[in-house]
């Protein structure tokens, strides 16, 4: 009964500001599709990792509460992640090492972007190489050979997928079957 009372004051309100139209049971136009219709632009603009568009009924209770027609309601969550090291060897780019988290279930291309919403200076996506050390371990204390940016490590295929142990902060990478632990430093080309 408690929000029987403020509902009716709105509908009350909307009538007197927009006519009879508001006591309509649909609206004019479907809301879900104009969401997944603009989802990349809205990804964009509000620099969201990931938008879900799902229906109330498939919501939790909170949700279906406080969800109406014309009144989408929005659920924000950070999804947990390990900090690791992305490096750029090449000289003269003006890209440097920078921090990035990694995810669970991440795959290449969902890093690359990540990273080119850090580092403003990386435009075109398509152009970066993301590779990892052989060695783990001694890989990254080794001191870059000029012109030999590549050397001692291997690219990460679009196939591949992150998988991490917040418990133990480590990532591991998952490929054709095999997984392979990379450390906490992986390394970015521009070609």
């Amino acid at each position: 009964m408690k929000r029987v009372m403020p509902f009716v004051a709105m509908i009350k309100e909307n009538l007197e500001k927009n006519g009879p139209r508001v006591l309509d049971l649909e609206l004019e136009f479907d809301e879900r599709a104009v969401l997944i219709e603009n989802l990349v632009y809205l990804t964009n603009s509000l620099e969201l990792e990931q938008i879900d568009v799902l229906f109330a009924s498939e919501a939790d209770d909170k949700v279906k509460e406080d969800c109406c027609p014309g009144k989408p309601f929005s659920v924000f969550r950070a999804e947990p992640g390990v900090s690791v090291s992305l490096v750029n060897p090449q000289p003269s780019t003006g890209l440097f090492t920078t921090k990035v988290d990694i995810r669970q279930g991440d795959s290449k291309d969902t890093i690359v972007r990540r990273l080119s919403k850090v580092n403003r200076l990386i435009k075109d996506l398509s152009r970066v190489k993301l590779m990892r050390y052989e060695d783990p371990l001694l890989g990254p204390r080794r001191v870059p050979v000029l012109g030999q940016e590549e050397y001692g490590k291997l690219p990460i295929s679009s196939k591949s997928v992150f998988n991490i142990n917040l418990e133990e902060k480590k990532v591991t990478l998952a490929d054709n079957g095999f997984t392979v632990d990379i450390g906490d430093t992986l390394v970015y080309l521009i070609q």
